[in-house]
């Protein structure tokens, strides 16, 4: 899934670093006259346009002085916690959201930039919600400056649901009564490969989105939410176990991974429903589909439940690191950063959607993906994919759990009890 993800931006990394001078038409309080500042940013993620865009500062900033460090993703992760521990940190920089942002703040390397939001509009122009992001406890402290690459959604073969007279499901009851419908015309129900364990985890977090609010995952790492006495875990995990022991997943997904198992199967039209982020656009696969695609909700738990939150892929966000010494410089490029022309470029280059409507809007892409069930999503309080919320050997041993839930060889409390004792051991 990370590296599904990452690869959505980069187009021409560098592995060591790049220094340049940029500049642009927006952003904070344009040029001036004063002394010259040097400003460092370092990314992991940009190239072909993005990198014009960074390289454009200067032009109307002739004060600043931009060094842009570019680093191949791997090396980036090793560099920032050296420079987290030795101090030896620029100006602003870039990362992914979820656990990848989570060292910096716990580090202390991120600037408290809450106040900072009227000033400049952030939360008219990108949503309140989507800070949710960036923010801890509160307080704002990175912007996202990615993609936004939802799920909470399955693609259809619209052609073969209207051939065969068979109604969208609504609930997750309705999709296993569907699903049986499905095989008897020939099909697979929902392409979904959970091979690598992932996918499975995501599916979780869909349910617990319509479940719980957007801070339950950090309750559960405080300890304030036990895995084992947790009422909405638990009716999230049986939610998966229903749908697993119903058939609504294709034949063989416990062993398929995503992509050869779950989207080839589906743009053979070998199976009705695609359950997939919505990344699907910018892979090589897409250019093969040749079927009209509808995009419905994910089945709802029961007809009483209402989506509270989504889980959004841990894309880039930009920051401000809280020692440097050119606060009102670095606050105006990052500014400059989360601009809708920014948006744009990303959203082109990404195939995506982006935290902007009005970069969205401009977007080339085709209905299902600028369809209701997504686009209504982006109001709604926000969090990150449950492959990234908890602490490495508590998402191992998640995704390990839900595979065997789906299999049928441990119950449900069986599974949030194991996930509890480690979790337990790692908070």
């Amino acid at each position: 899934m990370k590296k599904i993800g990452i690869i959505v931006m980069v187009l021409c990394l560098i592995s060591t670093a790049v220094l340049f001078a940029g500049g642009g038409s927006q952003g904070g309080g344009g040029g001036s006259s004063g002394e010259q500042v040097t400003l460092k940013f370092w990314t992991d993620m940009a190239g072909g346009r993005a990198l014009e865009y960074f390289k454009a500062y200067e032009k109307t900033h002739p004060n600043i002085k931009l060094e842009v460090s570019v680093y191949e993703s791997q090396d980036y992760k090793t560099q920032s916690r050296l420079a987290l521990v030795s101090g030896t940190k620029p100006d602003i920089w870039q990362t992914n959201t979820g656990t990848f942002l989570d060292q910096f703040i716990e580090a202390g390397g991120c600037m408290d930039i809450t106040n900072y939001i009227s000033q400049y509009g952030w939360d008219k122009s990108l949503g309140d919600a989507s800070l949710d992001v960036g923010r801890r406890n509160g307080r704002l402290y990175a912007i996202p400056n990615g993609g936004f690459f939802t799920w909470q959604a399955l693609y259809a073969n619209k052609e073969f649901f209207r051939k065969n007279n068979i109604p969208y499901p609504k609930t997750v009851d309705e999709m296993i009564a569907t699903a049986q419908r499905i095989r008897a015309a020939g099909l697979q129900p929902i392409a979904f490969g959970n091979k690598d364990g992932w996918p499975g985890q995501i599916i979780l977090g869909d349910y617990m989105g319509q479940l719980v609010g957007a801070d339950y995952a950090e309750k559960l790492n405080k300890g304030t939410i036990k895995w084992d006495n947790s009422p909405e875990l638990k009716t999230a995990f049986e939610t998966l176990a229903k749908l697993a022991k119903g058939g609504a997943f294709i034949d063989g997904y416990a062993t398929s991974d995503m992509n050869i198992g779950g989207i080839q199967s589906w743009l053979a039209q070998k199976a009705a429903f695609l359950y997939v982020g919505t990344w699907f656009y910018d892979t090589d696969t897409q250019a093969t589909l040749d079927f009209e695609v509808e995009t419905i909700p994910l089945p709802l738990i029961n007809a009483n439940t209402k989506l509270k939150s989504i889980q959004l892929y841990p894309d880039p966000c930009i920051f401000v690191d809280k020692d440097t010494k050119h606060s009102k410089e670095a606050i105006e490029f990052l500014n400059y950063c989360v601009q809708q022309e920014w948006y744009e470029i990303y959203s082109d280059q990404g195939k995506c959607l982006t935290p902007n409507a009005e970069a969205n809007k401009k977007l080339d892409a085709p209905a299902w993906l600028k369809s209701e069930p997504i686009l209504s999503q982006m109001s709604l309080p926000m969090f990150n994919y449950w492959t990234t919320q908890f602490p490495m050997p508590v998402e191992e041993t998640l995704a390990n759990n839900i595979k065997m839930v789906f299999e049928g060889s441990i119950s449900v409390d069986q599974a949030l009890k194991n996930i509890e004792q480690e979790h337990a051991r790692n908070r």
